[in-house]
């Protein structure tokens, strides 16, 4: 289906995805527009890892993908680059492509979009906020499930979206699967 949903099962399926991409598992993805254009774009965390599995005594199988075990983990933040039109309309202001006729991001000749990664780590659940909105930044909260930890990614947004800083937050909090942007002190 067309969407964030749809975009990602057709990655993780490998029906869009080139050998570098395949193996990755997607989690909390949002639409957002880090290049300031209005286009919609995809914020997503993903990772990969190695699947191990071991006999045991009764002889079935035991996987070892747990967040205790010594695999290594990939994990990613990763940003699905919607693309452009080739040409607005100036009558209409609509959307076209080379041939004349309307864009649609979606079809198979803009597809698969631009994988940019951001940053290493963010695996599963994240919040954005703007923590200063006098500045061109977005913050990224994220929880990492693999690493357990909690870190906060400054994305400047602009033409080229980019990584300013990273803070870990919180790095004895364990497997930390998701978390919730609240104001405690309510001043």
């Amino acid at each position: 289906g067309n969407g964030v949903d749809g975009m990602l099962s057709r990655l993780e399926s490998g029906e869009i995805n080139s050998v570098d991409e395949s193996g990755w598992f997607y989690h909390r993805s949002i639409w957002i527009d880090l290049t300031n254009d209005g286009r919609q774009s995809v914020l997503t965390a993903r990772a990969k890892r190695p699947s191990i599995s071991m006999r045991t005594e009764e002889k079935s199988l035991r996987s070892l993908d747990s967040p205790t075990t010594s695999l290594k983990t990939e994990a990613q933040l990763v940003w699905l680059e919607r693309p452009k039109p080739f040409r607005i309309d100036e009558l209409t202001g609509t959307p076209l492509d080379k041939d004349g006729l309307v864009f649609d991001p979606f079809s198979p000749k803009h597809t698969p979009w631009k994988v940019r990664v951001l940053e290493d780590g963010p695996d599963v659940m994240f919040s954005v906020a703007d923590m200063d909105t006098t500045d061109d930044t977005i913050e990224v909260f994220a929880s990492q499930f693999f690493s357990k930890k909690l870190t906060m990614h400054s994305i400047r947004r602009g033409v080229e979206p980019v990584i300013v800083f990273t803070r870990t937050i919180d790095n004895r909090c364990g497997a930390s699967f998701s978390s919730i942007l609240a104001n405690l002190d309510m001043t």
